[in-house]
């Protein structure tokens, strides 16, 4: 299951959820069957999910995924204002790059925008 719930949180798009889960459906039926039966009354197929934890796992992965490349922008931003600000105080290219951690391709084009 955590195979599953991994390679569906990668896809990311709900289209592409709902139909690795409908091939889910298909290949086991009797046992979503049984698990739609528990308890003792009828659940849909996303009761089902939530009540094993699959949707929240889910929830999580995309938060995780989202607030990592959220930091990883607010660094890359960071290290462009620091790397303007060390070539608008004299340090050169090779210098600018080594510090703040940007190529220096990067780093040039920086210096002669």
């Amino acid at each position: 299951m955590l195979r599953i719930t991994d390679e569906i949180a990668r896809l990311g798009k709900a289209a592409r959820i709902r139909a690795y889960l409908d091939v889910i459906v298909k290949a086991n039926p009797q046992t979503l069957q049984e698990a739609y039966k528990m308890g003792g009354r009828t659940m849909t197929f996303d009761q089902v999910m939530e009540s094993v934890g699959a949707t929240a796992r889910w929830e999580a992965k995309g938060e995780a995924r989202g607030e990592a490349r959220g930091e990883a922008r607010g660094e890359a931003r960071k290290a462009i204002e620091i790397a303007q600000n060390m070539l608008k105080s004299g340090f050169s290219v090779e210098q600018t790059a080594n510090l703040s951690g940007l190529d220096v391709e990067k780093t040039q084009a920086l210096a002669n925008a």
